[in-house]
């Protein structure tokens, strides 16, 4: 079957027009999808998203999320992106997040590490200091909680 997609993709990439350019993403999809989500990743991590974000964030999710599961798919690929994913959506070891935070202390990965510890954790109070003061507040504690359960197929976890 690949080899008869592969072929297809080629044939495909002589032709120049949308519906063929969407057909071709697609095989290219099925065929190396590693490499195609790093690809999607990191143009949905650019500043502009080009003509199709729809499209773009469709193919993403349909590269990055199985069916079957609702979870990420288990992936060699790597991005900044694809890696705070798989935090968020609590596919990565615990502890992981706060070692993440620390690597990445960045507002997103903050927001990751605050949303994944139990409020009795250690890690809360170097947590919530670093949290800019204008976001510190008393409903910022009560964020802290267990990881979400792993059955919705959303990516973002659920509340």
């Amino acid at each position: 079957m690949e080899g008869k997609l592969a072929e297809a993709a080629r044939e495909f990439a002589a032709i120049n027009t949308p519906a063929a350019k969407q057909l071709l993403e697609f095989a290219n999809l099925r065929l190396h999808p590693d490499e195609r989500l790093v690809a999607l990743a990191t143009n949905l991590s650019q500043p502009r998203l080009g003509p199709h974000p729809s499209q773009l964030l469709t193919d993403f999710r349909f590269t990055f999320i199985s069916p079957e599961t609702g979870m990420p798919r288990r992936t060699k690929a790597a991005t900044p992106l694809i890696d705070w994913l798989q935090v968020w959506r609590g596919s990565s070891p615990p502890g992981s997040t706060i070692a993440a935070w620390r690597t990445h202390p960045d507002t997103p990965w903050l927001i990751a590490a605050l949303t994944s510890v139990n409020q009795q954790d250690s890690s809360v109070p170097e947590l919530l200091a670093a949290a800019p003061p204008s976001r510190q507040s008393p409903t910022m504690q009560p964020a802290c909680r267990t990881p979400p359960p792993r059955a919705t197929g959303s990516l973002a976890p659920s509340p």
